[in-house]
């Protein structure tokens, strides 16, 4: 007959006492500021104050083109010049624009409008770019010399301008 082997079990050791229960803690009084609001304290003697401007911000609204686009009357010089050298009238305009004269010769229509969207979004001029599109299409000559009328224009405002703030 085979012999079993006994199996011993550990005793289980319970406490004497059972555990003691311990209450939540005492819920907080409500918070009255928001956190980084600290009550002002008084600046010390040696505190350095920094006081810091901002500069005011004047919005301007979109203006008109400052002649209309059929106002070759008002510059006889422009309407000529585009009318018979049209090459050249651009070329000039680029040049009074600070642009290369060779972009109007090679490209001339994409560079009027690009010329033509300059000057608007400089100017604050309204209009998008689907209206410089269609005038530079379907009016090129009467486009050109109202763009040189207005870049003609902003000078003479400018040179204004700095004749007012120059010192005497």
């Amino acid at each position: 007959m085979a012999m079993q082997e006994e199996v011993k079990f550990d005793p289980i050791v319970l406490p004497d006492h059972p555990p003691q229960y311990s209450p939540p803690p005492p819920q907080q009084a409500p918070i009255t500021m928001q956190p980084g609001h600290l009550p002002m304290q008084q600046p010390a003697a040696s505190t350095n104050v920094v006081i810091v401007q901002q500069p005011m911000v004047t919005v301007v609204s979109p203006r008109q083109w400052s002649s209309g686009l059929c106002a070759c009357c008002d510059d006889m010089g422009s309407c000529l010049a585009g009318t018979f050298c049209f090459s050249c009238f651009l070329c000039h305009l680029a040049d009074k624009m600070g642009e290369s004269c060779c972009l109007p010769v090679c490209y001339a229509h994409t560079a009027m409008v690009a010329m033509r969207t300059k000057i608007r979004i400089q100017n604050n001029i309204t209009g998008d770019i689907n209206n410089d599109i269609w005038t530079t299409c379907c009016c090129p000559m009467c486009a050109a010399c109202q763009m040189s009328r207005e870049v003609d224009f902003v000078n003479s405002i400018n040179a204004h301008r700095a004749a007012m703030n120059a010192p005497m």
